[in-house]
C-alpha cells in the first residue's frame, strides 16, 4: 500500500452501534489510516466531505435510512468514494442491490481485521485510480477546448502568436501562418 494514500484519505464509518463505530476506528488508526466516524447519515452529510479520497464502511442496517438508500443519497450527493458495507443483516438480495448500486465490497460483522484492512486498501486504491483519471479526463477537455477554441477563432491564434518564444514567433510571421504545403495554421 502506497503510504501517501495513508495520508491523504480518510476512512469514513457510518455506523449506529458506537461500541462497534470506535473498534473499527481503533483497528484502521492503529493501521495508520486517518478515520472519521459517524454514528448518524444526518451528521456525516452535515460534516464530510465529499472532494476527500479515501472510502465510506457503511452499515446496512440502521435507524431512520437503511445502507442501500444512504448509498443512493452518497451517489446524488457526488460522493464517488467506495462503499463497503459492514453489516449482520447481509442477505443476497441486498447484496445484489449493494453491488448494482456500486458498492467495492460487503463484509459480515463480525469481520477478522485482515479481511477489513485488505478491503480498506482495494477501496482506497480504487478511489485514487478513478480520481486520477477523471483528472486526465478533465485535462483533455480543457486542451481540446482550447484547441476547438483556437480554430474556430482564427484572430485569436494570430493574438497567440505574441506569446510565443521570439525565434517560432518570427518564423510564423515569415511564413505568414502558413505551413510547408502553403496551408494556414
Amino acid at each position: 500500500m502506497n503510504s501517501q494514500y495513508k495520508e491523504k484519505a480518510v476512512i469514513r464509518i457510518v455506523d449506529d452501534d458506537e461500541g462497534f463505530g470506535d473498534a473499527i476506528r481503533f483497528m484502521l488508526k492503529t493501521d495508520g489510516w486517518l478515520v472519521s466516524y459517524y454514528s448518524e447519515t444526518g451528521t456525516f452529510l452535515k460534516k464530510d466531505d465529499p472532494d476527500v479520497p479515501g472510502c465510506i464502511i457503511l452499515d446496512y442496517q440502521m435507524p431512520l435510512v437503511n445502507g442501500l438508500e444512504f448509498q443512493d443519497i452518497l451517489a446524488h450527493k457526488g460522493y464517488r468514494q467506495p462503499i463497503i458495507f459492514l453489516t449482520a443483516h447481509a442477505d443476497v438480495d441486498m447484496a445484489i442491490s449493494a453491488f448494482r448500486s456500486g458498492a467495492a465490497d460487503i463484509l459480515k460483522k463480525p469481520v477478522s481485521s485482515e479481511i477489513l484492512l485488505e478491503a480498506v486498501e482495494r477501496a482506497v486504491e480504487s478511489d485514487f485510480a478513478f480520481r486520477q483519471k477523471d483528472f486526465r479526463i478533465v485535462r483533455y477537455q480543457e486542451f481540446y477546448d482550447a484547441l476547438t477554441q483556437r480554430k474556430a477563432n482564427p484572430q485569436q491564434r494570430q493574438c497567440r502568436v505574441n506569446e510565443l518564444p521570439n525565434c517560432t514567433a518570427t518564423w510564423f510571421k515569415r511564413t505568414n501562418g502558413r505551413d510547408s504545403s502553403g496551408q494556414r495554421l
